[in-house]
């Protein structure tokens, strides 16, 4: 069942002397009970794609075209009030960087509490009870002392910020959550206990999940699903197995050889060489050939078309997809 699906997205920022193209022309889906991986070099835009989805862009932002759509309704259709109200309850979203996410001088518990009671509109003195309860439940979810939840965001470490971060997204059940970069910063130990977590709470809860970040072994232990962007396109997506062993977009594989391995034989990683383009003034045709090895004058002219490659989950942009880059 598809939960997100994602047509045509396009979104500019709009700056004084130049419009940048963070996110242009991208088309993907969740599915429930799925956890979609979104990869790719930092500035290729997978921030700006959900912040987007959570219409959550900063000022100079504008979705230009496109259609966004949970379980069927388009997101971009609702009005301010109607957003807010998706927003946590059908619509959640773990930040970057949990060490600043919370305000130091309110408890973590209240602050995750006063989001409960935003979405069930009363301040009732039965409505703030039943949203400490909540609380103490989130908090035993993500494997938190309920108790904890009285204590300020400097007292908890790195992996309970975390946590708490987590136990926030989910007070209010949700049916997609979009986590980006949610290990950032941590050590690997605290790394594999919080990747753990979610595919828990993804199935225990029939979650649809889309995770972004930029670490291609975490994708390939936690993502059912996996998304390549590069300079604000999608140029790759297929099921985790097939991007891996059977990735068809020049830029996929390469990213692949230029992350170390810590399984088989000991290789010398591949750096990509160039750096990806301005998006203020993108090469014209496929935004990746100025560094791609067995791009031809139609990449540089054309623009590739997404189109179904070995089967029906696998879609590339690529005009010489499959082909040998040596």
């Amino acid at each position: 069942m598809v939960l997100l699906e994602v047509k045509n997205l396009s979104t500019h920022f709009f700056l004084k002397e130049s419009r940048v193209r963070a996110v242009d022309d991208v088309c993907f889906t969740v599915e429930k009970g799925k956890i979609l991986g979104v990869a790719g070099e930092s500035g290729c835009g997978k921030t700006t794609t959900a912040l987007s989805i959570m219409r959550m862009l900063p000022p100079a932002g504008k979705i230009v075209k496109g259609e966004i759509y949970l379980e069927g309704i388009d997101l971009l259709k609702k009005n301010k009030e109607e957003m807010r109200q998706t927003k946590w309850k059908e619509l959640s979203y773990i930040f970057q960087y949990a060490m600043n996410a919370f305000n130091p001088v309110m408890t973590v518990g209240e602050q995750i509490a006063e989001v409960i009671i935003e979405k069930q509109d009363t301040n009732s003195k039965s409505g703030k009870k039943e949203a400490w309860k909540k609380v103490k439940e989130s908090f035993e979810i993500v494997g938190l002392d309920p108790d904890r939840s009285k204590n300020y965001p400097h007292e908890f470490s790195g992996g309970m910020r975390q946590r708490a971060i987590i136990a926030m997204a989910m007070a209010c059940d949700p049916k997609l959550l979009i986590a980006d970069e949610p290990v950032t910063a941590l050590d690997v130990i605290v790394e594999k206990k919080i990747l753990k977590l979610l595919r828990e709470i993804q199935t225990k809860y029939d979650l649809g999940i889309m995770f972004i970040t930029h670490d291609l072994s975490v994708i390939a232990e936690s993502c059912d699903e996996v998304a390549i962007m590069y300079a604000g396109k999608l140029v790759e997506v297929g099921d985790a197995s097939t991007i891996f062993h059977k990735g068809a977009h020049p830029y996929t594989r390469m990213l692949i050889r230029s992350f170390p391995s810590i399984l088989g034989e000991c290789k010398r990683i591949e750096p990509i060489s160039g750096i990806p383009p301005d998006l203020a003034n993108p090469p014209l045709g496929c935004r990746f050939h100025p560094r791609c090895p067995i791009a031809t004058k139609e990449c540089k002219e054309e623009i590739p078309p997404f189109e179904q490659f070995s089967t029906s989950r696998h879609q590339v942009a690529c005009f010489h997809a499959g082909e040998s880059i040596a």
